[in-house]
């Protein structure tokens, strides 16, 4: 019994090693997507409460982590766009599409749930 404890102990650091933990922050060319998701998402919110499209507005940009969540408040009659209608809309606004291109995202929430999450303007551009 003792001897597998020994065994265990050992093996956890080497297993540790052989499995590096991923940086969330960590984008293309080592840009640190966490503090361009932060720069975007007050850049954003010092023009905030304002409409994305009609029926669609956008209330309040945060960080969270890698990426920027916009909360919206949408009309009661409207029927959401798809997600690549919320790429279009995201991919649009040059502050979201320069961190989208740098590794971040964007999602946008409605009462809490999120409707979409983008990671790529490749196919709206």
């Amino acid at each position: 019994m003792r001897a597998l404890l020994i065994l265990s102990l050992m093996a956890t650091p080497a297993m540790a090693q052989m499995s590096p933990v991923k940086n969330p922050c960590a984008g293309v060319g080592g840009v640190d997507i966490c503090a361009a998701a932060k720069g975007t998402a007050e850049a954003l919110a010092k023009h905030l409460p304002r409409e994305i499209a009609p029926g669609i507005r956008v209330m309040s940009a945060v960080q969270g982590g890698p990426e920027v969540q916009l909360d919206l408040m949408v009309a009661a009659d409207l029927r959401l766009p798809d997600d690549a209608g919320f790429a279009a809309l995201a991919c649009a606004e040059p502050p979201l599409c320069g961190l989208i291109e740098r590794g971040g995202q964007v999602a946008y929430l409605l009462n809490g749930k999120t409707l979409a999450t983008i990671t790529s303007c490749e196919e709206v551009n």
